[in-house]
């Protein structure tokens, strides 16, 4: 039969004590971490924003789009345009694939929304995509170039 002593050891306060001391370890070890994970989110999203501004064939693209410059026509391709659009429309498709991934968050995304208005909203890159999208499709590929822009283009602006 078990008999319970009223007794409280020295050994008992040292692990008593210990048992606080490694709680109140993890607790200040997730804290950090969480600090840690917040800190390295700002420098990931700091880094995409800068992107959209120092990436010179994505500045010199939405550039071309923003001042009404950008006329699609069949010498569109191999042109010097070519890289610039291509390369921004690339990059605004990725930043969409993350918000679509719930990688950056709706906050975030909308430090892009005049950006991604801009570019979807303008008729000749419209007509880009129309092409693109026809050619992959001709080509049999099941994934359509810049999926993630347009859906997020569709369903959030």
């Amino acid at each position: 039969m078990f008999q319970f002593k009223n007794t409280i050891s020295l050994a008992d306060i040292v692990n008593g004590l210990l048992l606080v001391v490694a709680t109140i370890g993890i607790f200040l070890t997730l804290y950090q971490i969480k600090q840690s994970n917040k800190t390295q989110r700002a420098t990931f999203f700091k880094e995409l924003y800068s992107t959209m501004y120092s990436d010179s064939d994505v500045t010199r693209g939405y550039y071309l789009i923003d001042h009404g410059k950008f006329k699609y026509s069949d010498s569109f391709h191999r042109s010097e345009e070519e890289k610039p659009i291509d390369r921004l429309l690339t990059f605004i498709d990725l930043i969409c694939y993350l918000r679509k991934q719930d990688l950056i968050t709706e906050s975030e995304i909308r430090y892009f929304e005049y950006e991604l208005t801009r570019v979807y909203q303008d008729k000749e890159i419209q007509r880009y995509l129309e092409v693109v999208q026809r050619s992959h499709q001709d080509f049999g590929c099941e994934t359509r170039p810049f999926s993630s822009f347009v859906w997020y283009c569709q369903n959030k602006l």
